[in-house]
Formats: C-alpha cells, structure tokens, sequence
C-alpha cells in the first residue's frame, strides 16, 4: 500500500492527514501518544515514531509526505521523514491556497490545510519526469536545508527539483 501524508508546518506542531492509495483516510489512532488533535509535536520523538509507523504501514508501497514549507520549521521534519524512507513532495503556498478553495466554508486550521496537502500529492504525478510537484529524497547535502528559506534559491541549488 502507498501512503501519502499531508503536513501543515508550524513552528511547534504540524497539522497532519493521511490517506491510503485508494483514498481511504488512514486514522491515526495506533500513533495517539505522539498524534493529539491531529497534530504532531515538531519534535524529534514525535516525528520518528510517527513516520516509523507510517513507513510500517506502506510497507514496500512506500510513502509520500507532502509539506508546505521547506525552510526552518520543515528542517526537522523534512529529516526525519527522509531516515524513514519519506520521498519528499513540496506543494507551493500558491498551489495549496488554490487548491484550498474547492473546499468552501472550511476556516484555515492546521488539519484542514493537512488534508488539501495531502490530497494535491495524491491528485498529482510525483515520480522523476514531469512532475507537476517538486519531488526529491531529502538529501543532508542540500546547500540550501542550513543557509536559506526562499523557494527560488531552494530549486535552483537542488534543495527541490521540479
């Protein structure tokens, strides 16, 4: 099975969602020490025994984490996630407010805008050529994860491909 995870980034917790490859919401009930209110703690504790429980149930699928943001606050996440065998996608601000208004009458919280995220990567196309989602396995070499937050710098150094 593939799962594809949807996070909010915040400064101390993130917004999260999970579906399944046919679309079915994955409850996150088994990961309740660490998922309160469908937020997880921007900690490393939290983050490894999530994505290890995640990364267990995709199993050989295999799992997407579709994120908001790749500067300060996603650094830990973004880590984490790839040492459990994450593949990255990057939904930019834009694409994700877009894709936010098919959804009306749903205020801006952390698990609502999870769930849009979520649902752009699984909508989308992420593999190698012709993504409209830029994808990558993180890398601790990217240039970029310690020196800057600007998107521009962040695909033109590597730090995302398109």
């Amino acid at each position: 099975m593939t799962v594809t995870v949807g996070l909010d980034i915040g400064e101390t917790d993130h917004g999260v969602y999970a579906r399944d490859d046919t679309g079915t919401e994955i409850g996150l009930g088994p990961v309740s020490s660490v998922v309160k209110r469908a937020k997880v703690a921007n900690d490393q504790r939290s983050l490894d025994v999530l994505f290890a429980w995640i990364a267990t149930l995709a199993g050989d699928g295999g799992w997407v984490l579709a994120i908001d943001q790749i500067g300060s606050y996603a650094r830990l996440v973004i880590a984490a996630a790839a040492a459990h065998g994450a593949q990255i996608a990057y939904v930019p601000g834009l694409v994700a407010h877009r894709a936010a208004e098919l959804f009306p009458g749903q205020a801006k919280t952390d698990q609502p805008d999870a769930q849009v995220l979520c649902d752009v990567a699984r909508a989308s196309p992420i593999n190698s050529a012709g993504s409209t989602l830029p994808t990558t396995n993180w890398s601790p070499n990217w240039p970029c994860c310690a020196a800057t937050t600007k998107t521009s710098a962040l695909i033109s150094t590597g730090c995302a491909t398109r």
